[in-house]
């Protein structure tokens, strides 16, 4: 995460002296963040940069002497494909500026247009939205390898006899999130409730949507968790006490967790052992 404290070191690869000096020049008049900025004229000269220290965020000109165009982003790719990639160029082309991102750069700025404070609050978008994608891509290849193991433990629970329950404050509303995340969101945690749950009982899943929120509750009348238990809930890899042979992996509650911060919301637990759990899931409602 950027604080205001960190020193976020820039690879500039770009061959106009004039233009690399006007860009060194806004960085030493930032104030609002401390940078650290090398620079190379040749693309070449950028990947034996890459190879040799790490950096935070990359500026690319797309016309090097020995590369042109959009060519230059699979390129510095390849060596680091964490490196946020910020290009710049001296026209002002939509249709250029969408594949440049279609191929992997996080921003697009037009040379005559940057200022000290455009050129800052690129740097910091471009760096925190690659980290984010990333804390994405990380939990769909997780939730891709639990798919097997998630399909199984379902399969299982529905030969349990259960009174599944479901009920919605409103019969349709729009809700824009990830599709693939929020699925994860509810099958997960109804899975675990109907998993913890003994033959016979009650799962009850409620969705209410607020004016500014969306609530998702889930409450079963399970084998429920010790206070201890619900302080570590959301570790990796932990499981609850009384648990005994239910199978389980300890990382769905957390990858759950990562998912709802992902969306800006929030998950709270409220248990009792013998009686039940009640898990809610609250989203706010963007526009």
């Amino acid at each position: 995460m950027i604080t205001a404290t960190s020193t976020l070191k820039i690879l500039l690869i770009e061959d106009n002296l004039a233009e690399a000096r006007l860009l060194q020049e806004f960085i030493k008049l930032t104030k609002s963040q401390n940078f650290s900025l090398v620079h190379v004229q040749k693309l070449q000269d950028g990947i034996n940069q890459l190879n040799s220290e790490k950096y935070d965020v990359i500026l690319l000109d797309l016309t090097l002497p020995d590369s042109q165009g959009l060519a230059s982003i699979p390129q510095l790719l390849k060596q680091n494909p964490s490196n946020p990639i910020i290009v710049l160029t001296n026209t002002n082309d939509e249709e250029l500026a969408i594949e440049a991102v279609r191929q992997g750069a996080q921003d697009y700025l037009v040379k005559r247009h940057v200022n000290p404070d455009t050129l800052v609050r690129s740097v910091r978008y471009a760096i925190e939205r690659k980290q984010f994608l990333e804390q994405l891509n990380q939990i769909n290849q997780t939730l891709e390898t639990q798919v097997e193991e998630k399909t199984a433990e379902l399969l299982k629970s529905q030969e349990k006899p259960l009174n599944l329950i479901f009920t919605s404050s409103e019969n349709c509303f729009e809700f824009l999130g990830d599709e693939t995340l929020l699925k994860h969101i509810v099958s997960n945690l109804l899975n675990n409730a109907i998993k913890y749950s003994p033959p016979d009982s009650t799962v009850l899943f409620e969705l209410i949507k607020q004016e500014k929120t969306v609530i998702l509750k889930f409450q079963d009348q399970g084998i429920g968790m010790t206070e201890t238990d619900q302080k570590q809930l959301f570790q990796p890899f932990h499981r609850g006490e009384n648990v005994g042979i239910i199978p389980g992996s300890g990382l769905g509650l957390t990858i759950v967790k990562q998912c709802i911060i992902a969306h800006r919301g929030e998950i709270t637990v409220n248990s009792q052992v013998g009686v039940g759990s009640t898990f809610t899931v609250t989203l706010p409602i963007t526009k």
